[in-house]
C-alpha cells in the first residue's frame, strides 16, 4: 500500500512539475512566434511626424517616418517581414496586450502608468515636451502659472495628456490625433498645443506665425518625452533582442540617419 501512494504521489509531482514549465515556456515565446510566422506585426499611430506619416505624393499613400524605418529594420535584422496597424493612439496598449499585433512603434513615452500593463525596451530616442504657441503671445506662456483659464488641447491618452492635466487651472481638450489637435490650435479653440519638441518643429515649420516654448513651474518627470518599443508582459528573449537591434543602430549612427531623414522628408512633403 505505501508503495503504491508513493508511486501515486511521485505521479502526481510530475504532473505538477510538467505543467508549471509548460506555463513558464508559453509566457516567453513571442520572438520564437515572430520568426515561426515570418512576419513581425507592428502596432502605430500615423500623423505623429518625424515619427509616422503618410507620404500621399504622387497619388500614393504610404506610411513613412522614423518609427517605419526602424521597424523596418528590425524585421530586417530579425529575417521577417513587417506588418503595420494603423490605430488610435489611446487603443495601442490594450490592442497589445490582446494580440493584435506584436510589439507597438508609436512615438511612445516608457512611464510608470504604462510598465502596469505592457514592458518597454530601452528608449531610441529623447526629447521633452513643449508647448506650440503664437509667437505674439509666446511670452505668456513660459510659466505653468500663466495658463490658467486657458485651453490646453493635447492627443489623448499620451504623456503630454498627463503633463497639461498637472497644469493647475487650465482647461484641457482632448483629441484623438495630432492633425486634429494642430486644427484646433490653429483655429482659436485652444490657447497652446503641449507635443513633443521633435514634433513642434515641424508644427511651427509649417505654421510660421506659431513658435515653441518650454514650460517652468512643472515638475521635470511630466516633461521628460522620448520613445520606447512597447512589447508584451513577460517577453525577455524579444527585449532583449530589441535592445541589441536598438544599440547596434545607436553605435553605427544609422538611427541618427533615419530621424534626419524623416524630418527632411516631412519637410518637404509639406
Amino acid at each position: 500500500m505505501k508503495k503504491f501512494l508513493g508511486l501515486m504521489l511521485a505521479l502526481v509531482m510530475m504532473v505538477v512539475v510538467t505543467g508549471c514549465g509548460s506555463s513558464s515556456d508559453s509566457k516567453d515565446n513571442s520572438l520564437e512566434k515572430i520568426k515561426e510566422a515570418g512576419v513581425i506585426k507592428i502596432g502605430t499611430n500615423s500623423g505623429y511626424p518625424p515619427y509616422e506619416f503618410y507620404d500621399t505624393s504622387n497619388n500614393q499613400k504610404k506610411l513613412v517616418g522614423y518609427d517605419v524605418d526602424l521597424g523596418n529594420a528590425i524585421a530586417e535584422k530579425l529575417g521577417v517581414k513587417v506588418e503595420w496597424v494603423d490605430i488610435d493612439f489611446d487603443a495601442l496598449i490594450g490592442s497589445l496586450q490582446s494580440g493584435k499585433f506584436d510589439i507597438i512603434l508609436a512615438g511612445m513615452v516608457d512611464t510608470p502608468e504604462r510598465e502596469k500593463s505592457i514592458d518597454f525596451s530601452d528608449p531610441y530616442y529623447q526629447s521633452q515636451t513643449v508647448a506650440v504657441v503664437k509667437k505674439a503671445d509666446v511670452a505668456n506662456y513660459k510659466d505653468a502659472s500663466q495658463y490658467k483659464g486657458k485651453t490646453i488641447v493635447v492627443q489623448s491618452g499620451t504623456t503630454q495628456d498627463d503633463t497639461a492635466k498637472a497644469v493647475t487651472g487650465a482647461k484641457v481638450l482632448e483629441l484623438p490625433g495630432v492633425t486634429d489637435s494642430i486644427a484646433s490650435l490653429t483655429s482659436g479653440k485652444a490657447d497652446a498645443l503641449f507635443i513633443a519638441e521633435v514634433s513642434a518643429k515641424n508644427i511651427v515649420a509649417q505654421y510660421p506665425e506659431y513658435t515653441y516654448t518650454t514650460i517652468k513651474g512643472i515638475d521635470d518627470a511630466l516633461l521628460n518625452d522620448g520613445a520606447s518599443i512597447g512589447l508584451p508582459k513577460g517577453e525577455t528573449a524579444l527585449k532583449d533582442e530589441l535592445n541589441s537591434i536598438i544599440k547596434e543602430l545607436k553605435d553605427s549612427g544609422e538611427l541618427d540617419k533615419m530621424f534626419n531623414e524623416n524630418v527632411a522628408l516631412y519637410d518637404k512633403l509639406n
